[in-house]
């Protein structure tokens, strides 16, 4: 009993649960907010990792042996050895994969001298071989059996070089492509002049298991054969690999002699790093590369002879577009956390002193029986400490078990804090009330009498302000990618809303004050007594406003965010591809000059979704096709240059964000074979140009043009530029323009498998398609603004619901004052729609201070942020990122709050009116007695 009344007091249960409720909201999301940020960072790092090329997901440890007989022989033992002391001796050996590591030895190509007539293979192959030390597990036996044993060396007699046998295993795609299977036999050339030929027969054919593994995509050829291109006419040849046993290692020395072999050792890092771990082992690794480590260990097995030993890791380079994203997104998931943090630590204060006013008359008792200003703080530090660790440690905990792993010491510190603001400010608040209330001139005591603002109050808010301002101004000459600015970074929203908040909370009431003027001559009580009322409420009553305030920004900010990058990256779609569909289609064929023709286009028109199609011909100004324009006797820097046929290339642009082509201006005229013809030209180009009569100018060729207007991306040029476009029907009086080589398709829901069939039944090999939404979807999914993503709807959340609790708290502070003028208009004979009406008023402080200031302050964030914050990286530097307050964004969070708070007004006042009212006015004699 003695406990139960030390923790509540005699102001019963209510206040202390509504404590510890809010100490307990806070402190879930303040910690889980610190954990989920490092959670996100985690999984966005490994779904980068999954995504990475395998042979940049590891370590890789290559040297050269030269082969000679004696000398140049590395035995499979050494190559476990080696790879054994590389494995201890790795940076960080516990990020790698233990177990999958793999060694090997590849030898220089050679061309096989008898293909199998049946081979599917229609150019000459070339073939390497290659020893793997983990072959038998990381394939699965097809037919045959793996090589084993030694090679075969035939010496040379009577003038006759001999030969070298080994047995060899190959993979499906191998045995397919060049017609394998057990018993094969490949004659190989000589791998220098003299050197004995090598002959491999095919003992096994393997199926590759993970072929998406290191294993596997380090040297692809060993999978399957792909087609290269040599240097002369017709050199193009299939290239692929065979694998020998171990034992054979040794006749690889005398069939290679003067050759160099290849030596690998592959490590490949676990998938499951966090990010503080890929981090630090990206350093680990750039130090590792430039040490003497694997040269030591080289030494200890005696095969110093290695040469060229190198340390390589594509882990920092393939991480490098993630690093960028995610340095982009950083910043505002920081920003959210920080403010959501404020948020909570403003509520917390409010909810202390909800809970001393709830206290007042027992602290008021316990002053006047004697007890010190030390004794009253010791009995509320007290009673917070056991009303709010035992629920901050629940909520704790709840948020260590919703998210297992991940930031410790950021959310150690925001625990902290959220512990000291629980447990310090009811006891801070019940010292400050202990002293004498403010009293107007007349001798009342009441909230509708508007307190004379203190000088100290005033100076303490032009140094908030002053600070806000002096920080986003530092950190946007400085930029975010400095440490210095990080901190400011962080806590620009709470900077912004604090200095907005406290600007807007002294200028509202001015206007305020005009419109309950203009009311009180009107009748009811509404304009007289509800507007003034709201008008003179005091200044000291910011914090619900400003965490309501800071809430709504914070729902804003993410909003922008997400918005921003979503509207960012469908423009980059746009212009990567220029239409929703894009074929290049090769100039040459053979030595003949080509390009897309009319029967051409009209198959891909036929193609199921295609809406409009057009053929361009395009050129780069800094390519070796730019052309230029003659001025005055003066050349043009380097121009772009597009040729496109007006109706179809008009129709086209107008299902593309570049609208408004003028298809007419440029059609073709009666007489098109002389006089100047018309063109279009960015601005820059007709700026230079002014009225002078320009020529163009290409391969030694003029035409005399016309400027009738000018354009700046379209779609066959939406990377923008310098350039002019010419219509087709010109092209013709100008020989040295090729004819089209671009087809642009529109169309929703083009049909890409029937596209992509049309293509190759009716162009010649070698067209490249590119589709809008596949470039789009690239974009969307990269693991950093999924993950971010996430994180903006968790703590839009979270402000929400922050911002519902600055709701009811506001107007529950103001519950006992209102309810008081109520009753007594009531007793004057106010009617219950006035009371109503007069009730709603309470809530136009908050939501004035609320609505505006968050406007004001997602407007300056999206100003003043969104240049530093480094957003481009999410379209790839397409096209830039500008963040722009969102209307939906602000009213609807700002409807729903006033729709929320007028139901609780609402309520209130019909809950107030069904008192009974002689009781309730002797209650307020009572209470003021």
């Amino acid at each position: 009993m003695r406990l139960r009344r030390r923790v509540l007091g005699e102001a019963g249960i209510i206040p202390a649960l509504v404590l510890a409720g809010v100490a307990l909201v806070v402190a879930f999301i303040s910690v889980g907010g610190a954990r989920a940020v490092v959670s996100a960072d985690n999984t966005a790092v490994r779904q980068a990792l999954r995504q990475l090329p395998a042979a940049d997901s590891g370590v890789l440890v290559s040297a050269d042996l030269e082969a000679w007989p004696q000398t140049g022989v590395l035995p499979a033992a050494d190559f476990t050895g080696l790879d054994n002391l590389l494995a201890k001796g790795l940076p960080r050996p516990q990020d790698f994969q233990e177990g999958q590591n793999w060694t090997g030895a590849t030898m220089p190509p050679l061309a096989v001298t008898n293909p199998a007539p049946s081979a599917k293979a229609d150019l000459p192959p070339v073939i390497e071989v290659s020893y793997r030390a983990a072959l038998r597990d990381r394939t699965a036996l097809v037919t045959g059996s793996l090589p084993s044993g030694q090679a075969r060396i035939t010496p040379g007699r009577h003038g006759h070089r001999g030969q070298v046998t080994f047995t060899v295993a190959v993979t499906t795609a191998t045995a397919a492509r060049f017609s394998l299977r057990p018993g094969s036999v490949l004659d190989l050339a000589p791998a220098v002049g003299g050197d004995p030929p090598i002959v491999a027969k095919v003992t096994g054919i393997v199926r590759p298991l993970a072929p998406q593994s290191s294993f596997w995509q380090v040297d692809p050829a060993i999978n399957a054969p792909s087609l290269q291109s040599g240097t002369g006419p017709n050199s193009a040849y299939w290239f692929g690999g065979v694998f020998i046993g171990p034992g054979e290692l040794r006749g690889l020395a005398t069939a290679y002699e003067g050759k160099s072999e290849q030596l690998s050792w592959f490590f490949p890092l676990r998938s499951s790093l966090t990010a503080a771990e890929v981090r630090r082992l990206e350093s680990a690794l750039a130090d590792f590369s430039t040490s003497a480590a694997p040269r030591n260990d080289e030494a200890e097995l005696n095969i110093s002879y290695l040469t060229s030993t190198t340390v390589s890791s594509g882990l920092a380079q393939g991480l490098s577009a993630f690093d960028a994203q995610w340095q982009g997104v950083a910043g505002t998931d920081s920003l959210l956390l920080v403010g959501l943090f404020a948020a909570g630590a403003l509520l917390l204060v409010i909810a202390s002193e909800l809970a001393v006013e709830a206290y007042r008359p027992e602290l008021t008792l316990v002053r006047v029986r004697g007890a010190s200003l030390r004794q009253v703080a010791a009995l509320t530090l007290t009673r917070s400490a056991l009303i709010t660790l035992p629920v901050i440690a629940a909520g704790i905990l709840a948020a260590v078990a919703w998210l297992p792993a991940g930031g410790d010491q950021v959310g150690l510190v925001l625990g902290a804090s959220t512990i000291v603001v629980a447990v310090g400010a009811v006891p801070v608040l019940a010292l400050l009330s202990a002293r004498p209330r403010r009293q107007a001139s007349d001798g009342r005591s009441d909230d509708a009498v508007a307190a004379r603002p203190r000088l100290r109050r005033l100076v303490g808010e032009l140094l908030v302000v002053v600070v806000a301002a002096a920080a986003v101004i530092d950190l946007r000459l400085r930029g975010a990618a400095t440490p210095s600015t990080d901190t400011y970074l962080s806590a620009s929203a709470v900077l912004v809303a604090a200095a907005v908040g406290l600007i807007v909370n002294r200028a509202y009431r001015g206007p305020l004050r005009g419109v309950a003027a203009i009311t009180a001559s009107t009748k009811g009580p509404v304009g007289a007594v509800g507007l003034n009322r709201a008008a003179r409420a005091r200044a000291g009553s910011i914090g619900p406003a400003l965490t309501l305030m800071l809430a709504l920004t914070l729902v804003a900010f993410a909003v922008m965010v997400t918005s921003a990058v979503s509207a960012g990256q469908v423009a980059a779609s746009w212009a990567n591809v220029g239409a929703d569909a894009a074929v290049a289609v090769p100039g040459l064929t053979g030595a003949r000059l080509t390009g897309v023709t009319q029967a051409q286009l009209a198959a891909l028109r036929r193609v199921s979704g295609v809406e409009q199609a057009t053929a361009a011909y395009t050129a780069s100004s800094t390519g070796t096709l730019a052309v230029n324009l003659g001025i005055k006797g003066k050349t043009s820097p380097p121009l772009g240059l597009a040729v496109v046929d007006p109706g179809s290339y008009g129709a086209l642009s107008a299902q593309t964000p570049w609208t408004g082509f003028p298809a007419a201006a440029l059609a073709r005229p009666r007489s098109a074979s002389r006089g100047p013809v018309p063109v279009l030209v960015t601005p820059d180009v007709r700026a230079e140009v002014g009225d002078a009569r320009p020529v163009l100018e290409d391969g030694g060729l003029n035409l005399p043009v016309k400027i009738i207007g000018t354009v700046t991306d379209t779609p066959a040029m939406p990377a923008g530029g310098s350039y002019l476009v010419l219509p087709q029907w010109a092209a013709s009086r100008l020989p040295s323009i090729p004819p089209p080589t671009t087809v642009l398709l529109t169309g929703p829901a083009i049909d890409l498998a029937q596209l992509r069939a049309t293509i190759a039944r009716v162009f010649p090999p070698g067209c490249v398609t590119t589709v809008r939404s596949q470039v789009l979807s690239q974009l969307t999914t990269s693991p950093a603004l999924r993950l971010s993503e996430s994180l903006y709807v968790r703590g839009a959340l979270a402000a929400a619901l922050l911002g519902l609790l600055a709701i009811a708290f506001a107007l529950a502070s103001s519950a006992r004052s209102r309810a008081a003028m109520l009753t007594r208009l009531a007793a004057l004979g106010m009617t219950r729609a006035q009371a109503l009406t007069l009730g709603l008023t309470d809530a136009l402080p908050l939501l004035a201070v609320a609505a505006i200031g968050a406007a004001a302050s997602a407007w300056l964030l999206a100003v003043l942020l969104g240049p530093v914050l480094g957003l481009d990286v999410f379209t790839g530097g397409a096209v830039p990122v500008t963040l722009e307050p969102t209307w939906p964004a602000l009213v609807i969070p700002i409807a729903v709050a006033a729709a929320l708070a007028l139901a609780f007004l609402a309520a209130d006042g019909l809950t107030s009116w069904q008192r009974e009212i002689g009781a309730a006015l002797r209650l307020q004699e009572a209470g003021q007695t």
